[in-house]
């Protein structure tokens, strides 16, 4: 079985395990996960060779719920609706892929790192230079990304609004 919620736990019962911790990986949560909060070391809490075999490694989350319409993902129509609701029309699907990318990327290449090869000595200044190379990357592969020293969210990019047809 696999079993993903409290991952420490589940190693030590003996179940296999991936780590998606909200505090680290979940890329939409408010406020936004600064990328050096990604860069973690997934395998700290775990003390023997055993539990670290059942960590198969981690995942980031994105979630839709910011773009997602009133009455489909919050029936309680009481509620306000969500910050990016209008994106969800087809007719906005270009901002959409920009607003959900800018989000996604490069952040989640800090979480790929920390899963794949998390060094412990790396600087804060080595870090940032790695991750700003990254994006580099990403923009030189037509993927759009967050710009280098930029704060994207659902409604903005570089504190610029994207397009609202209201």
């Amino acid at each position: 079985p696999l079993f993903r919620s409290r991952v420490l736990d589940a190693v030590k019962w003996g179940v296999r395990a991936i780590e998606n911790s909200k505090y680290h990986f979940y890329l939409n949560l408010e406020p936004l996960i600064d990328a050096k909060n990604v860069w973690t070391d997934i395998a700290a809490n775990f003390s023997t060779d055993q539990e670290r075999s059942l960590l198969l490694g981690g995942e980031m989350s994105f979630w839709t719920d910011n773009y997602c319409p009133v009455a489909q993902c919050q029936p309680n129509l009481n509620k306000p609706k969500p910050k990016g609701w209008w994106m969800y029309d087809t007719k906005h699907d270009q901002v959409f892929g920009e607003s959900a990318s800018n989000i996604i990327w490069p952040r989640s290449v800090a979480g790929a790192g920390s899963f794949w090869n998390y060094v412990a000595s790396l600087s804060s200044d080595e870090f940032l230079a790695r991750y700003h190379a990254q994006n580099g990357r990403l923009a030189a592969r037509g993927i759009t990304s967050c710009p280098e020293n930029c704060v994207c969210d659902v409604l903005t990019k570089c504190g610029k609004p994207y397009p609202h047809p209201e």
